[in-house]
C-alpha cells in the first residue's frame, strides 16, 4: 500500500491514476470490499481518494471466495482502462501455501502489465516460478514492519467501527436474503440494489424480516450473509 501510494502520487501530476484496493482484510476503505478509486492530484491517504466502484467478498477466507475475489478485481481492472492509463493493483500479502493459487488465480483475471514483488528473502519463489507475466523484483525496505495478527485485527476492527458508527436500523424483508447461516445474528451481510451498496450488520432475524444496522439510504433488493461476525467491541 505504502509504494503504490508513492507511485500514485509520482504518476498523478501527468495524468488521473486508478488505484484498486483488492486487500480485504486490511482494506484502506472498508474491510471485505473490493474498491477501484481514482487519484486527480496528490494525496495522503487511499481513503480520501473517488470512489469509482466497490463489491463485497463475503468473507476474509480468500480459498472459499478464490473465484468471486478474482472475477471482481478483474472486472474493476478492465473499468479503470476507461478512466486512466495506469491501475494500480493493492492486493493481499496471502502468498504462501493456498495463497500462491490464490494469487495466480487473480493474475489470471486481473492480466498485469507488470507484478512487482515485494520480498524479504524468496518467500514468492513458488509463485515467481509459475508466473509467465513480467516481474520486477523489489526488496522490502528495513523501515517496513511485519503487522501481527492482532494488529490487523484491531486495524479492521476499527475501520467497521467508523463505517457502523451513525448507522440507523432498518428492517429488511427475509425474502430479499440468500442462504442464511445458523445463529447468524451479528453476522455483516452485504446489500445490493443491481450493484453493491455497502454493508450491513444483522441485528435481529425475525419470521418475515431482518433487522439491518447499516448507513445504507438506498433501496435494497438483495441480502448476502457472510460469516464474519462484528460488534463494536469485537469482530471474528
Amino acid at each position: 500500500t505504502t509504494l503504490i501510494a508513492a507511485l500514485a502520487n509520482d504518476l498523478v501530476d501527468q495524468e488521473p491514476v486508478t488505484i484498486l484496493d483488492a486487500d480485504i482484510g486490511q482494506s484502506s476503505i472498508l474491510p471485505l470490499t473490493i474498491t477501484l478509486l481514482l487519484a486527480r492530484k496528490k494525496f495522503h491517504s487511499l481513503a480520501g481518494l473517488t470512489r469509482i466502484r466497490q463489491d463485497f467478498v463475503p468473507g476474509y477466507n480468500l480459498v472459499l471466495n478464490r473465484e468471486r475475489n478474482a472475477e471482481i478485481m478483474g472486472r474493476f481492472a478492465a473499468e479503470a482502462a476507461r478512466w486512466s492509463r495506469y491501475c494500480l493493483v493493492d492486493t493481499t500479502g496471502f502468498v504462501l501455501g493456498p495463497g500462491v493459487l490464490v494469487k495466480k488465480t487473480e493474475i489470471q483475471h486481473v492480466r498485469p502489465d507488470l507484478v512487482v514483488a515485494l520480498q524479504h528473502e524468496e518467500e514468492l519463489s513458488p509463485l515467481l516460478d509459475v508466473m509467465d507475466c513480467p516481474v520486477l523484483h523489489l526488496s522490502v525496505q528495513a523501515q517496513v514492519s511485519v503487522k501481527s495478527e492482532a494488529v490487523r485485527r484491531e486495524r479492521r476492527h476499527r475501520r467497521l467501527a467508523r463505517y457502523f458508527r451513525n448507522a440507523g436500523m432498518r428492517r429488511v424483508p427475509l425474502r430479499l436474503a440468500g442462504d442464511i447461516p445458523p445463529d447468524a445474528e451479528r453476522n455483516i451481510v452485504g446489500l445490493y440494489d443491481e450493484e453493491f451498496l455497502g454493508l450491513g450488520i444483522a441485528e435481529g432475524i425475525t419470521r418475515n424480516h431482518i433487522l439491518v444496522r447499516t448507513p445504507v439510504h438506498g433501496y435494497i433488493r438483495r441480502v448476502e450473509f457472510s460469516p464474519v461476525r462484528f460488534s463494536m467491541n469485537r469482530d471474528r
